[in-house]
């Protein structure tokens, strides 16, 4: 229930706050799960990474967050938008800080490059439905996260439909090169493995990449 609970809130956030709350509900009952065969070692291992990593993740993201907040005043999607547009290409170096931040928590939650490397693991280390689970749900909702954070507070909807980068940020750029990596890294590290969760892990990381690849249009379409 938690889980489905925190994916909702992750789906349909239109607050930094309450995107941060979906998160941590879907994080701290997923690192349960991980460990949920707690007289095995390797899922003991698991949650214990699966733990530290997103804990880490958490605080770059919150970091994050408050850089924005300090910047804007305002934790809302919209109105943090509305003040970066604003500033008319006068973004700054705390504004692409902060959306360093907040993709490194993101990012952790699709395991997208650079913050993939506790899939593997993890994977292997958890229970097999657990394994089916978190290589699909958490996933769905991170995307979904990820859209609206973007496409709301780092780009503006135009006349036609789609969307354009707020003046200064080189989205697009900055997403063709995060959706290659992550599709070249899954890929060639899941030629040497030898266990079947591990590649199961390493294809998931590299289909993150050929979905990240629809937001580098910045369109419907895409």
């Amino acid at each position: 229930l938690c889980v489905t609970v925190g994916m909702s809130l992750m789906a349909s956030a239109s607050n930094l706050l309450v995107l941060y709350m979906g998160i941590e509900m879907v994080s701290i009952i997923s690192f349960v799960m991980a460990g949920f065969r707690r007289d095995n070692l390797r899922s003991n291992e698991a949650s214990f990474k699966y733990l530290v990593f997103g804990g880490v993740a958490s605080a770059l993201m919150i970091y994050g967050f408050s850089l924005i907040y300090g910047l804007t005043g305002s934790l809302n999607y919209s109105q943090i938008g509305a003040s970066l547009i604003a500033a008319q290409g006068n973004v700054g170096l705390i504004t692409w800080l902060a959306l360093v931040l907040i993709y490194s928590g993101l990012a952790y939650k699709i395991s997208a490059f650079p913050m993939h490397f506790w899939a593997p693991d993890v994977y292997e280390g958890a229970p097999t439905p657990i394994t089916a689970f978190f290589s699909v749900g958490p996933k769905a909702a991170g995307f979904a996260a990820l859209l609206r954070i973007l496409l709301t507070v780092f780009a503006v909807k135009t006349g036609d439909g789609n969307w354009k980068a707020v003046e200064g940020l080189s989205l697009t750029s900055i997403i063709a090169v995060i959706s290659a990596a992550t599709m070249i890294v899954g890929n060639l590290s899941a030629l040497g493995q030898t266990n079947v969760k591990r590649i199961l892990a390493y294809s998931s990381i590299a289909h993150v990449g050929y979905m990240l690849m629809g937001l580098v249009t910045l369109d419907r379409s895409g």
